[in-house]
Formats: C-alpha cells, structure tokens, sequence
C-alpha cells in the first residue's frame, strides 16, 4: 500500500480517529520494510562475477581483513559456513581451514586458537603471535610470535622486534620455542639495522612494536619446505617470507640454521607458499611502483618462473597483505586485499573465476578479505 492512501482515506473520512490509526500503520510498515530489505542486503555479502564450470565442485574459504569473520563459499559463491561476526573491532591477522568445520586462527598480538565450526575456541594460546598458523603432519601446529628483544652488533647492544617459531601441540600448549632474531640479522642491510638503532634510542624496550623502525625483520609467513635426500637441501624444513627484507629464507630441521637466503624484490612482499614443484609463489606489493604482482619463484635457479602483474588485461594493487597460491599445474589463486577480490588465472593471467566481496554497510572496510584457500571436490 502507498503512502498517498492515506490522502484518499482524508477525503472520505470514516472518522477522525480510524485516519489516523491507519496512517500511523502505513508508516510503520513502510519504515519496517526499509529495514527489512537494508538488512537483507547485508546478508547477501558476495557474490560471484565470472563463473567457472571447473570449479563448481570446489569450495573457497578466506577471512576478512578487519573483523573476525571467516567465510566457506562454494564456487558458485554460496556460503557454506561462516565463522565469527562483522560485529566487531578485534580483527584475526589470520585464519585457516582445518576440516571438519574447524578453523585455526591468529589474533594480532593477542592469542592463537582452534574454533568449532559454532566458532567457540576448542583450546586458544595467549601470546604476541601474528600473521600465520601452520598444520604440520604430526598433528601439531607452528605459529610466529614476536616481542622486544636485544642483539649485538658492532660491538654494542640494540633493540628491535625479535621473531620466533613456536612449536604447538595438537591440544594447544606450548611444546618448544625457537629465536630467529639471532640466525637472521647477520643478513640485514647495514641501513636497515642503523635506523632501527636509531628508532630504538627514542623507545622504552617494552614498547617496541611491530610496523616501526625497530621491525627489522617483518616475517609474514612460514611454510613447510622438503626436498629429496640426495638433494643439497636435504636438511630443508621451513621457508620464511621477511617482508622488510624481502626475502625468502630457508631454514634447517632444527630452525638454527639459514640454508638459503634469497632477497627477491625491493618492493614489498607477502604470503610466501611452497607450490607443488618446491618453487614458492608469492605476492609483490609494489608500494613504490603502484602495482601488485603474483610471482613463482625457483629458490634454486634463483629466478621467476612465472609472474602476473594483471588479471585479463586489468592491473592490481593492494599496498599490503595479499596472496598467491598455486592449484594443480596451471592455475593460480590470487587475492587482492584492498581491492576485495579474489581470481583465479591461468598461466598467461587470463581470469577463469573471480569472487567479489561487496563492500559491509555496516562497518565498511570489513570486507577487504585475505588469503583465499583453495578445498578442491568439497561438494
């Protein structure tokens, strides 16, 4: 019914009383349809812009940039399952799927945990942990932590923000933790080192932090690496991305020893993962340049095998986070953060399926997702 009955009601006035009774309920409903139809649209918040037959099957899951919430579509971009709320300030700096409707995520600075999928903590462990949890075949989990910490260099002491692996049992306790401030700085450059010197004269030790001067190190990401045993790098066991240096690092079994160190970009890089080939995919910020790029890099040829600075022609950009992984032999999953989006190409950049996360009425940047998994078959 329209607003403008109430006009035809006043022209023929049954009484006094019954126009104003009714007017008063047209408003009503009207305004409880407007409200009703706002909500539903934030309750429809992907969708799908190219489609793919090849991934029908599959599923996606990722998480949002700014809230605690984390998504299972389905390639045709239908929820299958989410995970925490928009309805928030906290924020995970990462979340991954483990099967069974269980997620494993990191709160900044704050905690890891394991959720059920009715997103209650199964087990959480509370430290300065940050940017990635990681499964490993005995059940148990791998995270980065960081926090204040001293070194030596020229003969005198200086702070920074030091970085560690934390070994992590299936059941959440802590089993062992490992120091990487001390294996790693000898391969900084001289000018990084001399500014977070100078940064730290100005700071209580206590209150070094991430993203400052004293973060010489920035490790974003860690992943399992192995090669054969003939192979020179047969002690391999991880590979770190160290976005300050913008470097992937190989460390050995015991994360006491650089294998590897390969500086790779001057402009900043994020969410290195080890492909199927043993060559680590990863994304190129370009904060100066103004462009993003995917890359998979051969560690051991020290080169690209492949790169991709557009998807169909379209350049991309997303001054931080981002991702890259690899799906089978030709296809790669690419996750632009800021832009709010994630597509699969094929090896020449040509887009083969994009999902587009529309922008949150109700908290605006919370749909600015971040590192979109592949689960091939799901469904």
């Amino acid at each position: 019914m329209k607003l403008n009955s109430c006009r035809i009601l006043l022209r023929h006035p049954p009484s006094i009383l019954y126009q104003l009774t009714t007017c008063i309920i047209i408003a009503i409903s009207v305004v409880f349809l407007l409200h009703l139809s706002k909500d539903k649209n934030t309750e429809l918040p992907t969708r799908i812009l190219t489609k793919n037959t090849e991934f029908m099957s599959d599923c996606f899951f990722y998480s949002a940039k700014h809230a605690p919430f984390a998504e299972m579509i389905d390639g045709n971009g239908k929820t299958i399952h989410n995970w925490g709320t928009h309805e928030s300030k906290k924020s995970w700096h990462f979340a991954t799927y483990l099967g069974g409707k269980n997620i494993a995520i990191v709160e900044k600075d704050k905690k890891v945990a394991i959720l059920s999928a009715q997103s209650k903590a199964l087990w959480e462990l509370p430290g300065r942990y940050h940017h990635r949890i990681l499964p490993i075949h005995d059940g148990n989990y791998l995270s980065l932590r960081r926090g204040p910490y001293k070194v030596r260099y020229k003969g005198e002491t200086i702070a920074i923000v030091g970085e560690w692996i934390h070994v992590i049992s299936s059941s959440g306790k802590l089993l062992s933790s490992h120091s990487l401030s001390d294996i790693l700085f000898p391969f900084l450059e001289v000018q990084v080192i001399e500014k977070a010197k100078e940064y730290a004269k100005k700071i209580a030790f206590t209150n070094l932090k991430p993203d400052t001067p004293a973060d010489v190190f920035h490790i974003n990401s860690i992943d399992l690496i192995s090669f054969p045993s003939d192979h020179q790098l047969h002690d391999a066991a991880i590979v770190l991305t160290i976005s300050e240096a913008n470097a992937l690092v190989i460390l050995d079994k015991t994360f006491k020893k650089v294998l590897l160190w390969r500086r790779i970009s001057d402009e900043f890089i994020h969410a290195g993962i080890v492909s199927n080939n043993q060559n680590v995919v990863f994304f190129d910020n370009g904060r100066e340049r103004k462009y993003s790029r995917a890359i998979e890099y051969s560690l051991l040829e020290n080169r690209e095998r492949w790169s991709c600075d557009n998807i169909s022609g379209h350049s991309f950009f997303t001054e931080d986070r981002g991702s890259v992984i690899k799906i089978g032999l030709q296809r790669y999953l690419i996750t632009v953060t800021q832009q709010g989006f994630a597509s699969i190409v094929n090896e020449e950049c040509k887009n083969l399926w994009t999902f587009m996360s529309k922008p949150n009425i109700k908290n605006l940047p919370s749909r600015q997702i971040y590192r979109m998994e592949h689960i091939p078959n799901c469904n």
